[in-house]
Formats: structure tokens, C-alpha cells, sequence
């Protein structure tokens, strides 16, 4: 049974394979037509699922290589960015699937190495760790998105089998962007910025630091340039709707051009219609494809050879087919899936690993390393590391860009210089200091 959460489009495909079980009548006769396709199943087939869409195996112990060629050549047609999961009675009793080699003097040695390179060749990983019938794992799950299994049970089944019930996360194939709010540098006026900055340095007086703590003064300065951003730098919400950068100006407007033929076509019924829909469509694909070769060249490969890898590797993230994020722990012999359990794994590996101190703490005569001097933070060198902030880095808790503090160093750096004096005498820090955005 595979559990399927969270996927737009799931279909559920019940395989019988047991002894007594009412043979399909054909094409002509569907009396269990496919599950995914409503297609008629082959004549004679155990299973309410097409050819095409068969997505379980079985293999009788007594059959040979042939099962398996022909398994390897239904993998062969599956593209190679599709998600591949393989269900089925295997009988393959002397695999380790541990190590994922054959136990030597064990049973069917050929067609056991023969499924183990089929698992490799097609980068696939076998799930099932428990055996599934007496002390043999017969019973198989093959997927090349492993990290998508959040948990692999064998319960009891209704048979001498017992039954893998496996709740994986798939990821639908679309995955568009939610529409977010982007900055248009190029239009900035950083200017007026410096100048509304100047302006609040000059309310940072003596009496009002000594009076506020590090919050409030860093609160000010935060809602002070944010403001300014605000008003000097126009921004944009980004559209979900064409989200791949190859697409230019013009072939949006041909897009939507397509879509009106389309509807035009379908109304009407027109072969004159029909073939101006085809055309267009025809011609917008070539540009799609020339389009997305351009930009491999020249920006994906350019980005390389910069200091700025940005573009290649936002492009290898979209190009991800699973959520993976921690996969799922095996800790002490049971697979850990759930985020909560995978954090208190971790936290107590760490407080394992950790010394314990006792509260006896000898106490030191004296040191004869003199006391360091107080610290001072200057203007210029508050300055000097903002002209060093990679502009091309993402915002952090507080909101604010790179590019702003690296564009405004010379007006920012004063305020910063305050508020980082004042935290130095204190010890306090502002809360935007204390936390990170993360993601596991």
C-alpha cells in the first residue's frame, strides 16, 4: 500500500496476484479496466491496470532472466526526470538489502545479481528493511526518491505475506513560486536614502542613546531605512504565471496570443482556426527551446566563471524532484520519519557527546594576563564591512538588502557605529541579532 500526501494528482493501483483470483476477459470485455487510465487491461491479466500504466512486479520463483529483461525494458522508457516507484513480489530471499549484495550459496544467484544492477543502473533504492514473509524480504519497494518515504511499515497481512504500507510526500511536477516582493535597483534613488539616514544620525544624540536600550535604538534605525526603502526604491510583486526566466516579453504575448487562438479554435470548429492554432504553437516551441538553450549558455554557464554562482545553483534547487529536507533517522535499529522525533534524536546525540561539568568550580588565584582594554568601534571600520557585504546574498531576519547597506555605507555607518557601542558596554543585542533565517 503506498500513501500518497500532499500530490495533485495520485492514483491508486490495487494489483491481484493471488492464486484464485478471476482472470481479466480482454480488451473487448474490460471487466477490470486500468485504474489510472480507465484503458482495458490485456487479456488474461491478474490486475486492474494497463501495460502502460503498470506500476507493480511479480516475479514467480520459477521464472528466468526473461521477467527481469523486460522489466529493464519498461524502465528504459520512463523519462529520466519522472517519479520512478516499483511495488512487487520479487522472491529474492538471499539479498542483503542492507549492503544490497547477493549472500553467497543463497538461491536464484543470476537473478538476484540481475535486480541489483537494475537498481543501480537506473538509480533506484530499495525501501523495504523488514522481512515481509517468515524470515525473507520477498516483498519490494524500488523508488529513485528516497527521501520522499516518510515511513516503511510491515504489518500483518490477510495472506502468508505480510503487508508494506509505505507514506511518502510527492511534490507535484508544477511548482510555481508564491509571489513575492522584488526591489528594482535600477531605479533606486539612493540618494534621498543618504540623505534621510544623515538625518537620523543627527537625532542620535548623547542624551537619547544613554536613555535607550539596544532594541530601541537598532528598532529606530530598522524602521528609519526601511522607511527610506520604502519610499526611494520602487518594488514589484513577481507573477507565478511565468516564472522561467528564458521567457522574454515577446514570447509571453505570443503565449497568451496561443491561448486566444486556442479558444477561438474550439468554438468555432474551423480547420482554417485549428491550423493558426498549430502554427503559432509549432513556432512558440521552437523559441521556447532555443530560448532555454540561450540561457543555459549564457547566463547559467556564465555564472560560473563570476563570483556570483547565484543563477546555477537557484537553477539546480528548481530542477529538485523531492522534498527531502532531513531524511528520515535510523536510530538504534528503528527508522525515525517524523520532524519531532528526528529533533529530539538529535538533541539527545548531542547531549551524549557533551561534556557533563559538575557545579564544583575551582576557584583560580589570580591571572597574570592583563585586563583587556575597552573595546572601540570606529565609523571607518563600520564602513569598511559594509563596502564588503556580498549585495548578491539574501535579507536576513531583519529585512534588510544587502545592496541597500552596501550602496549606503557611508550614511548607514554612523548609526551602526552607536548601536554597536552601545551593545559592546551593555551586552545586550537587539533580538534580530539573536536569530537566523534557516531551513532544514
Amino acid at each position: 500500500m503506498l500513501s500518497v500526501k500532499r500530490a495533485r494528482l495520485m492514483a491508486f493501483v490495487y494489483v491481484l496476484l493471488s492464486g484464485d483470483i478471476e482472470l481479466n476477459p480482454g480488451p473487448r470485455k474490460p471487466k477490470y479496466p486500468c485504474e489510472i487510465c480507465k484503458k482495458a487491461a490485456k487479456w488474461g491479466q491478474k490486475a486492474v491496470e494497463c501495460e502502460q500504466c503498470q506500476g507493480a512486479f511479480y516475479r514467480p520463483p520459477s521464472s528466468n532472466l526473461e521477467y527481469l529483461e523486460e522489466l529493464e525494458l519498461s524502465l528504459s522508457r520512463i523519462p529520466k526526470n519522472a517519479s520512478v516507484w516499483i511495488l512487487g513480489d520479487f522472491n529474492l530471499p538471499h539479498v542483503d538489502w542492507e549492503s544490497t549484495v547477493f549472500k553467497p550459496g543463497g538461491q536464484y544467484p543470476a537473478v538476484s545479481r540481475k535486480v541489483i544492477d537494475i537498481m543501480n543502473d537506473n538509480n533506484l533504492q530499495q525501501l523495504v528493511k523488514d522481512p515481509t514473509r517468515a524470515e525473507n524480504i520477498l516483498d519490494l519497494c524500488f523508488t529513485n526518491r528516497p527521501a520522499s518515504a516518510e515511513s516503511v511499515k510491515v504489518d500483518h497481512g490477510i495472506s502468508d505475506h505480510d503487508m508494506v504500507i509505505i507514506e511518502a510526500v510527492l511534490k507535484p511536477k508544477v511548482n510555481r513560486p508564491p509571489k513575492r516582493k522584488v526591489y528594482i535597483y535600477k531605479k533606486a534613488n539612493f540618494e534621498e536614502i543618504n540623505r534621510d539616514m544623515e538625518d537620523f544620525n543627527k537625532s542620535l544624540t548623547h542624551d537619547r542613546i544613554s536613555s535607550s536600550s539596544t532594541e530601541e535604538l537598532y528598532t529606530d534605525f530598522k524602521t528609519a531605512l526601511q522607511s527610506s526603502i520604502q519610499r526611494h526604491i520602487p518594488s514589484k510583486m513577481t507573477s507565478s504565471r511565468f516564472s522561467y526566466p528564458w521567457i522574454d516579453r515577446s514570447l509571453k504575448r505570443d503565449y497568451r496570443k496561443k491561448k486566444r487562438l486556442y479558444n477561438k479554435a474550439k468554438r468555432s470548429q474551423s480547420p482554417t482556426d485549428q491550423e493558426a492554432f498549430k502554427k503559432l504553437r509549432r513556432s512558440i516551441d521552437r523559441r521556447t527551446r532555443k530560448a532555454y538553450k540561450n540561457y543555459l549558455r549564457d547566463v547559467i554557464g556564465a555564472s560560473l566563471r563570476t563570483e556570483n554562482p547565484k543563477p546555477f545553483w537557484k537553477f539546480i534547487k528548481a530542477k529538485r524532484q523531492e522534498v527531502s529536507g532531513i531524511p528520515p533517522l535510523k536510530v538504534r535499529g528503528n527508522i525515525i520519519p517524523g520532524a519531532m522525533e528526528k529533533a529530539e534524536a538529535f538533541n539527545e546525540y548531542f547531549c551524549s557527546v557533551f561534556t557533563d561539568e559538575d557545579d564544583n568550580i575551582p576557584e583560580l588565584d589570580g591571572s597574570n594576563i592583563p585586563d583587556i582594554d575597552d573595546i572601540v568601534i570606529t565609523e571607518e571600520g563600520v564602513r569598511k564591512l559594509l563596502l564588503n557585504i556580498n549585495p548578491n546574498k539574501a535579507a536576513g531576519p531583519d529585512g534588510i538588502q544587502g545592496k541597500v547597506l552596501k550602496a549606503c555605507a557611508g550614511s548607514i555607518a554612523p548609526a551602526l557605529q552607536k548601536i554597536f557601542q552601545k551593545s559592546i558596554s551593555t551586552g545586550d543585542l537587539p533580538k534580530d541579532w539573536r536569530t537566523a533565517n534557516g531551513e532544514a
